[in-house]
């Protein structure tokens, strides 16, 4: 129920959507067997939110079925805010959303460009053009990190407009003239692809350009899967997704994320109604110690 009032919550406002692989093996004579590949799909609410979440959802696939289903409320009524994920074709079946795009996967492809090249060269490479470029949209989104939603939109219009349409002008040349199997072809089929969806940041000033959030949120989970490598059953997955959820979620309202579960499972086996369970979303608990010092306990 907790989980439940935290997905409801989500499809209220702004997101971002990142998956991640994860492995399902069996137990069989004291030896684990790979069964299967699935996924964690996250689900986390914009930069800006006044009640930040992080929500994590086990699956058996990497099918688009599950963020639609994921995205759709009770009612049937499929959400239509704003949802900023990477260039994965499976977001296609969300079309109710206004679908933001990640300035950063666009800028990783053309460094995934120097990076195939011989160092000395890579200064002349025209792939430091557009890097060049999305670098000043950066500077301008470092300059506003403290600055009024309306004042962060304003300076979007004012100077990352003209830059987007440098950029635009770039890859509208070059894409005529570089092999589109190429890796720099590559990088420039993907940019405009994913055109319409990277420009749209500037239309709100709660919008982010990228979603770097939801890959920072997701790197804990990443890191994990490495050093246990498999979950044992579904059950055991559907488990991490929920602590994980619950975790991520105090962490970004500032909160211990021990101190967290302990009053959630304190409080649990008595709430009844709604207000008992809205009384256990992370903003409204308060936890006895600052989620830096968790961090760095949990660090130690």
């Amino acid at each position: 129920m907790v989980i439940d009032f935290s997905r409801f919550g989500l499809l209220s406002g702004h997101f971002y959507g990142k998956k991640s692989r994860l492995a399902n093996c069996s137990k069989n004579r004291g030896h684990f067997y790979p069964q299967s590949q699935s996924f964690m799909w996250q689900y986390c609410s914009g930069t800006h939110a006044a009640q930040p979440l992080a929500m994590f959802e086990y699956q058996p696939t990497r099918a688009g079925a599950h963020a639609l289903k994921f995205l759709t409320a009770p009612d049937g009524k499929v959400f239509n805010g704003y949802l900023q994920v990477d260039g994965y074709a499976g977001y296609n079946t969300i079309q109710a959303a206004s679908r933001v795009g990640c300035m950063a996967h666009v800028r990783r492809k053309f460094v995934e460009v120097l990076q195939s090249i011989p160092t000395a060269n890579a200064k002349d490479s025209i792939a430091q053009q557009p890097i060049g470029l999305i670098q000043k949209l950066y500077v301008i989104e470092a300059q506003m990190k403290t600055a009024a939603v309306s004042e962060r939109k304003r300076v979007r219009q004012a100077q990352s407009i003209p830059i987007l349409e440098q950029l635009k002008a770039w890859l509208d040349e070059q894409v005529k003239l570089v092999l589109p199997k190429s890796l720099l072809g590559k990088a420039i089929h993907y940019a405009l692809g994913q055109w319409s969806y990277v420009i749209r940041y500037v239309e709100s000033g709660l919008l982010s350009i990228d979603n770097n959030i939801a890959e920072r949120s997701i790197k804990n989970l990443v890191i994990g899967r490495k050093n246990w490598l498999f979950s044992t059953s579904v059950d055991g997955a559907y488990a991490t997704a929920v602590l994980t959820t619950m975790v991520r979620s105090a962490l970004l309202n500032k909160l211990d994320p021990y101190q967290y579960l302990v009053q959630v499972l304190n409080k649990l086996p008595y709430a009844e109604s709604e207000k008992d369970f809205e009384e256990m979303m992370p903003w409204n608990v308060k936890a006895g110690v600052d989620a830096a010092d968790s961090q760095g306990r949990l660090a130690a």
